[in-house]
């Protein structure tokens, strides 16, 4: 079972490193369809994960946003909590990394990342990879639908385990000027 001092060990490491993110300041230079440099932006959403022969048919993830530099579209550092239940067990992942994404469309815009960080269930902790994409679809100017496909990769002494994660939620631009 999974013990509350892990989760909230994770859930306080994932608001350490947002709030670091957040204080790095922000620019004023924005165009007008995209956040400015320095935004930040959340989601939270239910996602269903499956896993070798086990399935996770609920799991909540939340990931939190900061933009740090502008390619082509969007560049964002992404920091993410996940937890899944699986049949009688628990797991939770704590990760960080680079979201790039392209407005395709006045109200969708697609993205990509990987992230890399800790994989925790019962009995073990283990390094995880997880590149996926998604899609945001804007509902109004304060809500987008994001639906997603991430590939989580358990990396473990002696071989590798993959996933598939399909998610569906809420992004929250904060912060917006």
């Amino acid at each position: 079972m999974l013990s509350y001092r892990v989760l909230t060990m994770s859930l306080g490491i994932t608001l350490a490193v947002a709030a670091a993110a957040a204080a790095q300041g922000t620019s004023t230079s924005s165009q007008p369809q995209e956040l400015p440099i320095g935004a930040q932006s959340a989601s939270v959403g239910w996602n269903l994960q499956h896993v070798s022969e086990d399935t996770a048919p609920f799991g909540v993830t939340v990931d939190y946003a900061n933009k740090r530099m502008r390619l082509t579209g969007d560049g964002d550092l992404v920091g993410e909590f996940n937890l899944s239940h699986f049949s009688g067990a628990t797991e939770i992942s704590l990760m960080g990394g680079f979201r790039a994404a392209e407005r395709v469309a006045p109200n969708l815009k697609v993205f990509g990342q990987v992230l890399a960080g800790m994989l925790h269930g019962p009995g073990f902790t283990d390094f995880c990879v997880q590149p996926g994409g998604g899609v945001d679809v804007s509902i109004n100017p304060k809500f987008d639908l994001r639906i997603r496909l991430d590939f989580p990769i358990d990396i473990f002494s002696g071989g590798h385990q993959t996933g598939t994660r399909i998610g569906v939620g809420v992004a929250v631009p904060i912060g917006r000027r």
